[in-house]
């Protein structure tokens, strides 16, 4: 009986020290430099274990500031999250085509991946703004590159913007 509490207690330690690495990347858009993007990548050992590139999780994924060039009503600029995580695969991830948490008349589409062992990621995104009754409003296609934002990097822009 006692071995048994043993086993259970080794367990248990074991299973808390295997704990799940966050990561924040934050970037902007490839053709226009005021879209800004940014997501946390979740696995464990990442960002540069293979586990991580086969086995994490994209999660709150967060464009702003993008424009809806192809629209026949003037929008301000848009913001927006996708409202679900995505899987990693390959160093690869995508979300299809979802509503948005913040409206039901905003949708949101992104795919991506991961480059230099996760130090760096790129892709794209598409958002769409309307009812299908009145017509859809979408970004096109923005493109986009994020970098890992480490604390080297916090410093640089502290200094940086004050």
């Amino acid at each position: 009986m006692a071995s048994g509490a043993v086993v259970g207690a080794l367990l248990l330690s074991g299973s808390a020290s295997v704990r799940a690495n966050v990561v924040t990347y934050e970037g902007q858009g490839t053709q226009n430099k005021r879209v800004l993007v940014g997501f946390k990548l979740k696995g464990k050992h990442c960002p540069a274990s293979r586990a991580c590139m086969n086995h994490g999780k994209v999660k709150s994924f967060s464009p702003v500031s993008y424009p809806y060039p192809y629209c026949s009503v003037k929008l301000a600029e848009g913001a927006g999250e996708y409202p679900k995580d995505m899987a990693v695969h390959k160093g690869h991830f995508k979300g299809p085509r979802a509503k948005g948490p913040f409206s039901t008349d905003d949708e949101i589409e992104v795919k991506g991946h991961f480059d230099h062992h996760g130090a760096r990621a790129r892709g794209w995104f598409e958002a769409w703004n309307g009812k299908p009754d009145t017509g859809y409003c979408s970004t096109g296609r923005v493109h986009w590159v994020a970098e890992r934002y480490s604390g080297k990097a916090a410093a640089r822009d502290f200094t940086r913007t004050y």
